[in-house]
């Protein structure tokens, strides 16, 4: 029984919980902490613009640049709160049945 329930609860884990809601989450909370503020920071006069593809180049080949190129985030952050988390079960499906042993 304590096998089932871990290899399900495996499962959701690389299923459900990704790097992209990862890279969401740390998105959205320095954001809405931001509001809170009344600092309105200012780009100074002759700063220049820098990208993740500019500090992906600037390292050296190997496995350093490698994760620097799987890290970027390619889209925009979705207008879902990521701190929601679907249902564990489809509704209508039996949460008992999935954890019963198959009877031989």
């Amino acid at each position: 029984m304590a096998q089932a329930i871990g290899k399900i609860a495996s499962a959701f884990i690389q299923e459900e919980l990704k790097t992209g809601s990862a890279y969401e989450y740390m998105f959205l909370l320095p954001n809405e902490y931001a509001k809170l503020l009344k600092f309105k920071p200012q780009v100074p006069d002759g700063a220049a613009g820098m990208c993740s593809e500019i500090l992906a180049c600037s390292a050296e080949h190997g496995l350093e640049r490698k994760f620097m190129i799987e890290s970027f985030v390619k889209k925009s952050p979705p207008t879902t709160c990521p701190a929601t988390m679907p249902p564990p079960f489809k509704p209508g499906v039996d949460f008992v049945h999935h954890y019963k042993k198959p009877e031989v």
